[in-house]
């Protein structure tokens, strides 16, 4: 199931920036267990407005590891009660669209640890623009 699960989480996640309108870039989508719907969307002035990334890692304006200290941060105010949050995943992401070719931004995954046992949290899930902002996902369905 675990396997399943993340295969859908990837999908979901790795999936092109889709510009939904000229004023929001959507990053992803994820639903809870209890049915609800989550989108990280950003206004495409504010994604324009981020720092711009040509591929060169000695010039990532945002690191690997500051993008997780920032989702580690941001996912303790969500979940205070966590025992801890290993990355499961972290991704890259270049948006694919000509007027923000260089536009970029980082996917983090973390597990859940329960009595010293890792599993599966989809809502433990981050996006992490490259100015250093952590993406509030938004609720777009309730069941």
């Amino acid at each position: 199931m675990l396997g399943l699960t993340a295969a859908a989480f990837l999908l979901s996640t790795s999936l092109s920036l889709v510009q939904t309108g000229h004023q929001d870039i959507w990053l992803g989508t994820y639903s809870n267990s209890s049915g609800i719907s989550f989108q990280w969307v950003v206004p495409y002035q504010r994604m324009e407005s981020t720092p711009s990334w040509q591929g060169d890692f000695a010039r990532l304006p945002l690191s690997f590891t500051r993008a997780v200290e920032l989702s580690r941060a941001y996912l303790r105010t969500q979940r205070p009660g966590a025992e801890s949050l290993p990355l499961w995943n972290i991704s890259l992401i270049k948006v694919v669209l000509r007027d923000l070719a260089d536009k970029w931004y980082f996917a983090l995954a973390f597990l859940n640890v329960k009595d010293g046992a890792p599993t599966m949290d989809l809502s433990l899930a981050t996006r992490v623009l490259l100015d250093g902002t952590v993406v509030e996902p938004a609720v777009v369905k309730k069941n």
